[in-house]
């Protein structure tokens, strides 16, 4: 092999080692990462996104797509994995099928983990506020 070869051998190599990928049993294709992502006890929940800044909509909404952020829970313990959030709120049903906010807390900042009081269980909707950006979804706590 010349030098030449030798060196894009290792360049491909380098590269290949770097991109490293996997797919996840939904088919995502996902990082290979050291953390909280890869603890087989905390579950990720599935969030989506919304614009709830009606102040700002005169002004339009930014055309870039918006970053879901991953967020995991274990019992009433939830890892942020570094993104940063102004307010949590958990929502319920009332008896007559209306929506209504039981708890509500504000995150510091820097926060790595929110604790939910334990008197709260059963399948509430979780909300994390974000300059105007609301990403929610659905939780069994």
């Amino acid at each position: 092999m010349t030098r030449k070869q030798l060196l894009a051998a290792g360049i491909i190599m380098m590269t290949a080692t770097l991109g490293y990928a996997a797919k996840n049993n939904d088919g995502e294709i996902t990082r290979n990462t050291i953390g909280i992502t890869n603890n087989p006890c905390y579950i990720r929940i599935d969030l989506q996104v919304r614009y709830d800044d009606p102040k700002n909509i005169k002004n339009g909404i930014g055309r870039s797509s918006v970053r879901i952020p991953a967020i995991y829970i274990d019992g009433h313990t939830l890892y942020l994995d570094g993104n940063t959030f102004e307010e949590i709120q958990l929502v319920g049903m009332d008896e007559n099928g209306n929506e209504s906010i039981v708890y509500s807390s504000v995150i510091p900042a820097g926060a790595e983990t929110v604790d939910i009081p334990t008197g709260f269980t059963g399948v509430y909707e979780i909300r994390f506020v974000r300059a105007g950006y609301c990403f929610y979804g659905e939780v069994m706590i």
